[in-house]
């Protein structure tokens, strides 16, 4: 992971409860001698650490790590947990993209933080002011090629003037119950090392029933470990339970564009992005100033139509937009585990799909392990492959043809184009 500032940043805390969100952590690679994260985190004298695999397909995997003290973030002493905001954001940001967002503190000058990702792989987390932010974030797009689809931008609004970046739902992400345990900081354990007992025992006793003894000791060890390792992933739940099904996706995201009108007081729309965040979500839909009318007539009429006080974005005044609410349904029987589709018997059908309809489609797989809390790597018995579609093909007959239980969208976006909307589709699908 790089920094695009040079100077060192300590990081920020933003306290919510007995919870802290930690912003700008000083990411370092794992040295090839330390096989254990715990042990690395220990002998460097932290007291918290999160490490996380970086699954690149060149130079393969790479553990980094964030070590912290929690006078280095003025963490108070009633703090149960810390979790890391990068960690939770790099989900959002899924094969490429960044997050601008405001940390409220108590300092003079306003503090802001800036997440990169690309290809599922942490490369920014720092934090600074609104200059140091932007040059950050320009410095980044300058030196990373955009992907195929676009990066996935969040800004505050009036941040800078880009249409297309939309606000993070930090609230969304801090006040959830349940936090994905690969963004929670462990503690560093500094008691005495278990090599060093284990050490004195075999000097002390170093005879045939010690020795039995001992192996026995490690026998019981890895079978604990075992057990442990197999109820943590009896524990994951997962993820499809939690998102919409494919057609409820699209079926909600239509009712909601369905009120937004083409055009208004002679602005005429351009695009909405239509996204879902468990069973809630937003839709955000574009104008262009093309008939040269005012800010107020068409904040009036935007109103009138959708009951809803459109965005424009200033001082130009010759863009803007209107953010409208989605609420979706869960489904009421999710496909178990043990009934997931063979990866291949799923990639021909979607094949078979996209040639019938004419949809482009492209997937790809990525690492879905995480660690728990004691450094050991838990892999979910799934695959998971992040799901990328494009068709002319106008939504509700989309949600006629899909049917597929174990595929879940998590974005739309509608553009028109010389009077024929284009509708480009991100999600996952779950395989065996």
């Amino acid at each position: 992971m790089n920094g695009s500032m040079q100077k060192k940043i300590r990081p920020v805390s933003l306290i919510s409860g007995k919870q802290a969100f930690l912003a700008g952590l000083d990411w370092k690679s794992i040295p090839p001698g330390y096989r254990n994260a715990r042990r690395f985190a220990r002998s460097q004298g932290a007291e918290l650490y999160l490490s996380c695999h970086n699954h690149d397909g060149e130079n393969g995997d790479e553990m980094m790590i964030a070590l912290l003290s929690r006078q280095d973030a003025d963490i108070p002493r009633n703090i149960r947990q810390c979790l890391s905001l990068a960690m939770l954001i790099r989900p959002l940001l899924k094969s490429g993209g960044y997050a601008i967002f405001i940390i409220e503190n108590d300092d003079a000058e306003l503090t802001c933080a800036f997440v990169s990702v690309i290809n599922g792989i942490l490369v920014n987390d720092v934090t600074g002011t609104p200059t140091e932010i932007t040059e950050a974030r320009n410095t980044f797009l300058m030196l990373n090629a955009e992907p195929e689809n676009g990066w996935v931008r969040y800004e505050p609004d009036g941040f800078s003037p880009d249409s297309r970046c939309i606000p993070l739902p930090l609230s969304n992400l801090i006040s959830t119950r349940k936090h994905p345990a690969e963004a929670r900081l462990l503690p560093v354990s500094r008691g005495p090392q278990l090599m060093t007992a284990l050490l004195i025992i075999t000097l002390l006793g170093a005879s045939w029933y010690g020795w039995q003894r001992y192996e026995i000791w490690q026998a019981e060890k890895a079978e604990r470990e075992e057990s442990a390792r197999k109820a943590a992933e009896a524990r994951i739940t997962p993820p499809w339970t939690r998102q919409p099904e494919s057609g409820e996706f699209i079926r909600q995201c239509s009712t909601t564009w369905n009120q937004t009108p083409l055009s208004a007081a002679g602005w005429r729309y351009t695009l909405a992005e239509c996204s879902t965040d468990g069973n809630s979500g937003n839709l955000r839909s574009s104008y262009t100033n093309t008939a040269g009318t005012t800010v107020t007539a068409f904040i009036r009429r935007i109103t009138e139509l959708t009951d809803t006080r459109p965005f424009i974005v200033m001082p130009e005044g010759n863009s803007g937009g209107v953010a409208l609410p989605v609420t979706f349904r869960l489904p009421d029987n999710p496909v178990p585990v043990d009934s997931l589709p063979e990866t291949r018997d799923l990639q021909e059908r979607l094949t078979t799909l996209a040639q019938s309809v004419q949809l482009q489609i492209d997937w790809q797989e990525v690492n879905n392990s995480f660690t728990d809390e004691n450094g050991n790597i838990i892999q979910p018995p799934w695959k998971e492959y992040d799901l990328q579609i494009q068709t002319l093909l106008p939504a509700n007959q989309l949600a006629e043809r899909f049917s597929e239980p174990s595929v879940r969208f998590l974005s739309v976006t509608r553009q028109l184009e010389n009077g024929r909307f284009r509708y480009q589709f991100t999600g996952k699908y779950y395989a065996r």
